[in-house]
């Protein structure tokens, strides 16, 4: 069943959602044979990232819940607020290379400032 997941952040988390992003990236990558749809919610004026939206096809409201327990931003208290609600799934993700384009970006960035996490 697709659940709609929308996370406002707490002010001020700005540098903590860049240092966690890469962990970010990685956790929805492992999940990603869930994942229906992945978006970053963008200030208006700015284009400032301040939350993200998710789509995420998981059996029930606990599964899910468990899912947001250990995601990155969420465990880093980076929300503010975060609302599930099941959903309707509309239509699918068509281009999965723009999302291999995002994380490669963030390990090439992370292996630069020598943080890069081991990954298998």
């Amino acid at each position: 069943m697709p659940y709609a997941v929308i996370c406002l952040d707490r002010p001020g988390t700005r540098a903590l959602r860049d240092q966690t992003r890469l962990a970010h990236m990685e956790y929805i990558n492992m999940h990603r044979e869930r994942m229906v749809l992945g978006a970053a919610l963008l200030e208006d004026e700015d284009d400032v990232r301040v939350g993200m939206m998710i789509a995420v096809d998981l059996p029930d409201r606990q599964a899910v819940d468990a899912f947001m327990r250990d995601e990155p931003y969420n465990a880093a208290g980076i929300f503010e607020s975060v609302v599930v609600r099941k959903c309707a799934r509309i239509f699918p993700e068509e281009d999965r290379a723009h999302f291999d384009n995002l994380l490669r970006e963030e390990r090439r960035k992370a292996a630069q400032a020598n943080h890069a996490p081991k990954v298998a």
